[in-house]
């Protein structure tokens, strides 16, 4: 049985994204960090994308981190 595997998204990775990476590892999941800028579409590709760390098939998940610097109020009234 292979284990599943699945990608964060996220321009900049932190000490938020190697939280996440950690809590899923500790679930028998593998993760990779990738950057939305390097993924591309490539209907010539036999899954339609190209992810890095994913040639040959998609991720069983993915979690897209962004969130534009502000101040709180900001950031809470775009995500509102």
């Amino acid at each position: 049985m292979t284990l599943p595997r699945t990608v964060i998204f996220n321009d900049t990775h932190g000490w938020h994204s190697e939280q996440l990476v950690k809590a899923l590892q500790s679930l028998g999941i593998t993760t990779v960090l990738a950057d939305l800028a390097d993924c591309t579409i490539d209907l010539d590709h036999p899954t339609g994308l190209i992810i890095p760390g994913f040639e040959d098939q998609l991720p069983a998940a993915a979690m897209v981190r962004g969130i534009a610097p502000g101040s709180l109020e900001q950031i809470t009234l775009r995500m509102d």
